[in-house]
């Protein structure tokens, strides 16, 4: 539960999950669902080419860590995601109204 980029560093013998103090077993699906939307919504200070180039590749980057999954799946559990995911303290008004979009 606890499962997001921030939490994984790629390393020569592959991705690495660290900061397992907050990890609890958990249905996958919300795994998932909670690094699509925390993906989606980040914030990223640039100036405005670099965010073209930064939704761009984010829209990239989003469709394809959720094309294995199956679509239906993950909406039925991304307005409780979106919930629990706003009321984190380590997340922006304007991520959360990002996530909210989403629904």
């Amino acid at each position: 539960m606890d499962l997001h980029p921030l939490n994984v560093i790629l390393s020569s013998e592959g991705p690495i999950v660290l900061d397992w103090t907050n990890a609890v077993g958990g249905d996958p699906i919300v795994d998932v669902v909670a690094t699509w939307a925390l993906l989606a919504s980040g914030n990223v200070t640039c100036s405005r080419l670099q965010a073209l180039m930064v939704k761009f590749g984010r829209n990239v980057l989003v469709r394809a860590f959720m094309k294995p999954f199956p679509k239906a799946e993950l909406v039925s559990v991304l307005s409780d995601v979106v919930e629990w995911k706003s009321r984190d303290p380590n997340i922006s008004a304007s991520e959360v109204d990002r996530m909210r979009a989403l629904l």
